[in-house]
């Protein structure tokens, strides 16, 4: 072939196309495999948190201040941590308790979203509520609960705490709430 013009055409096109021979032929001597790959998903049914018994610390009287405790353990008993607290008699403290629905079998992360929460009279006093236990004395504000049942099921959970009463604390009926976070593991 002649290094003309159309001769360098020419020869680029004939070493194109021969290119593309061998890639067409190299195609269909190449082995297909097929392989099918698994999925899976499982949908878990959503927590649902009731609380049909609030926490309460009963009523008292204070001549000095002091911290009063609720018990897990020994449901709807108060305890005088420190201070000058007297409860009245007829006082009815409350053990807290969540009722927690949720997917059978499934394990949960519960705590207590904060370290303290505060209780107030709606005229600007307030208290700290403090040292949460959930589940048992001693436990502290997080622990890991497991609903039974089929196929969703409702586990009770104890919450027991701290109330720190100031010297000279404003009477008055005192509310709050806390927050708690439950998560599947």
């Amino acid at each position: 072939m002649k290094n003309t013009k159309n001769g360098k055409n020419l020869s680029k096109a004939l070493l194109m196309g021969t290119a593309l021979v061998s890639l067409s032929s190299y195609e269909a001597n190449a082995a297909t495999f097929t392989s099918a790959g698994s999925m899976s998903a499982v949908i878990l049914a959503p927590i649902a948190v009731a609380n049909p018994t609030g926490l309460s610390f009963g009523t008292f009287t204070e001549a000095g201040g002091g911290t009063l405790e609720v018990e897990i353990d020994t449901l709807n008993q108060t305890n005088v941590l420190a201070g000058t607290i007297n409860e009245v008699t007829a006082s009815s403290p409350t053990t807290g308790i969540l009722t927690v629905t949720a997917a059978a079998g499934a394990a949960m992360d519960i705590n207590i979203a904060a370290a303290t929460y505060t209780m107030n009279d709606g005229g600007g006093n307030t208290m700290t509520v403090q040292n949460f236990d959930i589940i048992s004395n001693g436990n502290g504000p997080t622990g890991v609960i497991t609903a039974a049942g089929t196929p969703t099921a409702t586990v009770t959970v104890p919450v027991g705490a701290e109330l720190v009463v100031p010297a000279l604390q404003t009477p008055g009926a005192y509310t709050g709430f806390f927050d708690v976070v439950i998560d599947y593991q």
